[in-house]
């Protein structure tokens, strides 16, 4: 219900330009393939993040999912605090740098950006190390250390996918986003069965699944961008300029990071690694319609918007956006009204005995718990 809804908001607004004879027939067909391509993406990466699940459960026992759920919380507070704010900001000025034909430009204070966050992610796993030697927690070290480097490299897989999918290349974005999807479970299972089971292969494994992404992300993008365009009389800063846009993201992120990660942890706290690895996989199961839709809507909504707002200082493309952005809301509530007179949503998708087997227990370990 919330996909179909906020299928319908992209929908309309699509739909009520063409009636108001504001999109011409090819622009209409641009958008169209865009869509089709993103749907088919995000489907088949979806797909593939559900057989990631079922096969890691085949071959490790709950406890050793519950801390590889544990472990990956590092890497998102790595992602949210540090690589994903960048990130952000770099795809968010794709459009402006285009515009103003300084790409050259734009990607080298890029590069320079994502140099000083991976330094800080040094620094961090660093201190952490030494915090886990100096506690005498050393079967975490290898965790971390993984978990550290699949955020780097994940972050600029996730880079260099935002510039592309902010240059509107969507058939390259749904390819790397399949391929990825898939291929974690290829490289995990293959490390799985040279270090015997261990959590630390997994995560080597989507590490290296993201760094061969990340190449192939790069070559696609020297082919189809020309970053050597007409450059400006006055290059911009860039670097500034992004991180001044990326900084609240990284601010707040830590925040976030809290939401996200503190069910894992209080579990862990107060019962058992075990029980993380039966909630982390009921969760995966049960945020996936709601990832798939927020994934479509955001990765065909936010290049088109960025282009129309440009660098913000036009207030007539600024209304533009709004209405835009008003005109979706208004049609994905108005289509998920029908889900609040729903009850049966859950059971209708997971079957009693599924629920069975996840007897997640809390159990404190101290008396005042």
């Amino acid at each position: 219900m919330v996909f179909s809804g906020l299928l319908i908001g992209i929908v309309s607004f699509t739909v009520s330009d063409i009636l108001n004879e504001k999109l011409i027939s090819s622009r209409f067909k641009r958008l169209a393939t865009e869509g089709t391509w993103i749907v088919a993406g995000q489907s088949a990466a979806v797909l593939g993040a559900l057989a990631l699940v079922r096969v890691l459960t085949e071959y490790l026992e709950p406890a050793q999912y519950g801390r590889l759920a544990l472990g990956l919380t590092v890497a998102g507070l790595v992602n949210q605090v540090i690589m994903g704010g960048v990130t952000l900001g770099i795809g968010r000025f794709y459009s402006i740098a285009a515009e103003k034909n300084d790409l050259t430009g734009y990607m080298n204070a890029s590069r320079q950006l994502m140099g000083y966050a991976t330094g800080a992610v040094a620094v961090i796993g660093l201190l952490l190390s030494v915090g886990l030697f100096w506690l005498d927690y050393y079967q975490w070290l290898g965790l971390v250390a993984s978990a550290l480097l699949y955020s780097v490299l994940s972050g600029y897989h996730s880079c260099l996918g935002g510039i592309q999918n902010a240059a509107r290349q969507r058939a390259i974005v749904a390819f790397h986003g399949t391929l990825d999807a898939w291929l974690k479970i290829l490289l995990a299972v293959s490390l799985i069965f040279l270090f015997v089971s261990s959590i630390t292969a997994v995560i080597l494994g989507f590490a290296l699944s993201s760094l061969l992404m990340t190449c192939s992300q790069l070559f696609f993008l020297r082919r189809r961008i020309d970053f050597e365009g007409v450059k400006p009389p006055a290059p911009a800063s860039w670097g500034r300029q992004i991180w001044t846009y990326s900084k609240p993201f990284s601010i707040f992120g830590i925040f976030t990071w809290f939401y996200i990660a503190s069910d894992r942890w209080a579990l862990q706290t107060f019962a058992s690694a075990e029980d993380v690895g039966f909630y982390a996989v009921v969760f995966q199961l049960g945020y996936v319609p709601v990832g798939l839709a927020t994934g479509m809507m955001m990765s065909f909504l936010g290049p088109i918007l960025w282009q129309r707002s440009g660098n913000g200082q036009d207030q007539a493309r600024i209304t533009s956006v709004h209405r835009i952005v008003w005109r979706v809301n208004l049609a994905s509530l108005q289509a998920c009204k029908p889900a609040s007179n729903s009850s049966n949503i859950c059971p209708n998708i997971y079957k009693p005995q599924i629920l069975a087997e996840t007897p997640i227990k809390v159990r404190p370990k101290h008396p005042s718990s």
